[in-house]
C-alpha cells in the first residue's frame, strides 16, 4: 500500500512539474516591454500579488471561454484597509508572443460599474476582507486560446482616506474560443 502511495505521489508531481514546464507564457516583470497603453498600469507587476490576490470565483479555468465575463475574487492578504474606486481599477491585458518576444497590450473591459461605489477591504480574516469582482475583456475575431493577465490597482487607506501607496493584484488566465 504504501509504494502505491508513493508511486501515486511522484505520478503528480511530475505531471505537475510538466505541466508547468509546458506553459508558454511567464509571468510578467518589469524587465518585459509592454506595448500600448499597459504604461497606465503605474505599479509594477513585481511589487503585486504582496497585499492582495486575486482568484477565480465560481469556475475551473478549464471553462473560461473568449467573451464570457470572468468573475473573481479579490482578497486583502495584508494588515492594512484597501481602497478600491469604482470598477477596482479593473485592467484586462492581452499577452501575445511572438518567437518568445512578449508583449502586453491593454484591451478594452466592457464591464459596467455605474451603480459600484468605492470599496474598501478590511484587513486580512476581518469581515469585508473579500469582494467579488468581474471583468468582460472584449476581443473580437479571435479562434484561438488566448492568454490574458487581469490586474487591479487600489491603494492603502488610512486616517479616514485614500494615500498615495498603491497596491494591486493580477491573475494569468488562458480563455479558449
Amino acid at each position: 500500500m504504501k509504494k502505491i502511495i508513493i508511486l501515486a505521489t511522484i505520478y503528480m508531481l511530475t505531471l505537475t512539474i510538466g505541466c508547468t514546464l509546458s506553459n508558454p507564457t511567464p509571468e510578467p516583470t518589469n524587465e518585459m516591454e509592454f506595448t500600448g497603453n499597459v504604461s497606465n498600469l503605474r505599479l509594477p507587476f513585481s511589487e503585486m500579488n504582496t497585499l492582495l490576490r486575486l482568484s477565480l470565483a465560481g469556475v475551473d479555468e478549464n471553462d473560461l471561454k473568449i467573451g464570457s465575463t470572468i468573475i473573481l475574487k479579490i482578497e486583502n492578504i495584508s494588515e492594512e484597509q484597501i481602497w478600491f474606486p469604482v470598477g477596482y481599477n479593473i485592467m484586462p491585458i492581452l499577452v501575445t508572443n511572438d518567437n518568445n518576444n512578449f508583449e502586453f497590450t491593454l484591451i478594452e473591459n466592457r464591464g459596467i460599474y455605474e451603480n459600484w461605489s468605492e470599496k474598501i477591504l478590511s484587513p486580512s480574516g476581518q469581515k469585508d476582507s473579500t469582494s467579488v469582482i468581474f471583468v468582460d475583456p472584449f476581443m473580437q475575431n479571435i479562434n484561438e486560446p488566448v492568454e490574458i493577465i487581469i490586474a487591479v490597482v487600489g491603494n492603502i487607506f488610512k486616517d479616514g482616506s485614500p494615500t498615495q501607496e498603491e497596491v494591486g493584484a493580477f491573475i494569468q488566465l488562458t480563455l479558449v474560443p
